[in-house]
């Protein structure tokens, strides 16, 4: 069976409800807490466009968790005959599109304008499997 919450959700939810807010450390769980809930969500939210492509549910894996090494979780996996596809979702606020002249994601909001530098922020080709 496979949950419907990260099991580090679950232990983020749990201490926020039970500890007292004048405990040390509350404030810091508790925003860790919000953040795995947006991140939760956003993942979440993915379900609703990938109906909209006609792509049968059941050939995508959600939250699936793998070991090489070190565990790691992969938020979505499409699985088709002709394509394959991760999925690793934010929940970035603002425009969001790619520069071309810094070969960068870049993230505007009202306020101000950042550039996503992370590597998951690059897109590649592969080889067919």
């Amino acid at each position: 069976m496979i949950p419907e919450s990260s099991i580090i959700w679950q232990q983020y939810q749990a201490l926020s409800e039970l500890l007292p807010p004048d405990q040390p450390g509350y404030f810091q769980i508790a925003e860790q807490f919000r953040r795995h809930d947006i991140g939760q969500a956003s993942e979440d939210s993915l379900a609703f466009y990938l109906q909209q492509t006609h792509i049968p549910l059941d050939l995508c894996i959600k939250r699936l968790r793998l070991e090489h090494h070190v565990p790691f979780q992969l938020d979505w996996l499409i699985l088709t005959e002709a394509f394959r596809v991760i999925f690793e979702v934010k929940g970035h606020t603002g425009e969001i599109y790619f520069d071309a002249k810094s070969h960068q994601l870049v993230r505007e909001s009202e306020t101000k304008r950042k550039y996503l530098t992370t590597r998951s922020c690059r897109l590649t080709a592969s080889m067919p499997i």
